[in-house]
């Protein structure tokens, strides 16, 4: 059997005496990092699913198969684009829910969402618990009161529905200025804040040119979701890649989100960069098992 040798420490090297207060200091505090670095982020609050844009072929070629897949990595829901219609929609809903990946969100733009109270009987025949609002221009003082008008009007129908309406950011948000103030400000100025949530992207965030960190708790109180993604480059616009293979700090993101509250965080990545649109996805769902985020670990 092997025995494990050290040699003895020369009088040069010899080991300091652990009774030495100061070591002891120094190694409690090397624990600590340790255990901090390493500590679990799961918690029953937080729960992680995948918006399915990275899987948009493999979805058109097999729905049910895709989302079977998906589940079996551990995620918990998924998603969507809101269907354009009531029948589609609830086909969805049937079918995501067979395959043990629910459906919690669906989404679009301001004009798919034009008919109020048609969108609000879509969102519910769906089953989702919120309705995201995926872009505005933001770039006119004019276009930011008409699109946060539209959103105030779909959050309190929403509302009256059990649905929360979320505004999905980019990064043309953080830095554009409109009449010297970060567009940004001004669409959260507009917004009705008992209507109209947030769901951030930490990665749109941190190309805008702030910290997503500190942003999720500046914004504590009107956060419903968040898209959890990674890029490659700040300089490459698009290079979007696996949690962990980038620059965006997904484990503080998380821990923030998770602190604030917020139930639910969805995995996006917009393109593929080297890995396959699958891969990319396993890779991710790895990532987070390793952070103990999701079962399996």
């Amino acid at each position: 059997m092997w025995r494990s040798f050290s040699p003895p420490a020369s009088p040069e090297r010899r080991p300091p005496s652990p009774a030495n207060p100061t070591i002891h200091r120094i190694l409690r505090h090397r624990r600590l990092v340790l255990a901090f670095q390493h500590q679990p982020l799961h918690t029953p609050t937080m729960k992680i699913g995948l918006i399915g844009g990275i899987l948009r072929d493999e979805i058109k070629q097999d729905l049910p198969g895709t989302l079977r897949r998906v589940a079996e990595l551990g995620f918990d829901g998924y998603e969507s684009g809101l269907p354009p219609t009531v029948e589609e929609a609830t086909a969805l809903r049937d079918q995501a829910k067979s395959c043990g990946l629910p459906l919690i969100s669906a989404g679009g733009s301001l004009g798919n969402f034009t008919d109020v109270e048609q969108t609000i009987a879509r969102a519910k025949a769906a089953g989702v618990s919120f309705l995201i609002n995926f872009w505005s221009s933001a770039d006119s003082s004019e276009a930011i009161a008409r699109d946060a008008a539209q959103c105030n009007a779909l959050g309190e129908a929403a509302h009256k529905a059990g649905i929360r309406f979320c505004y999905h950011n980019h990064d043309h948000e953080f830095l554009r200025e409109i009449d010297g103030k970060p567009a940004w400000d001004r669409l959260l100025d507009a917004f009705d804040p008992d209507f109209v949530h947030l769901e951030l992207d930490v990665a749109w965030v941190q190309a805008g040119g702030r910290d997503p960190v500190e942003t999720i708790h500046q914004y504590k109180d009107r956060i419903a979701l968040l898209h959890l993604k990674d890029y490659i480059d700040s300089d490459q616009r698009g290079s979007f890649c696996a949690l962990g293979a980038g620059v965006v700090d997904i484990p503080g993101s998380v821990r923030a989100g998770t602190k604030i509250g917020v139930p639910w965080a969805f995995i996006e990545q917009d393109r593929p960069w080297k890995l396959s649109p699958w891969d990319s996805v396993v890779s991710s769902s790895l990532y987070l098992r390793e952070w103990e985020l999701l079962p399996g670990s």
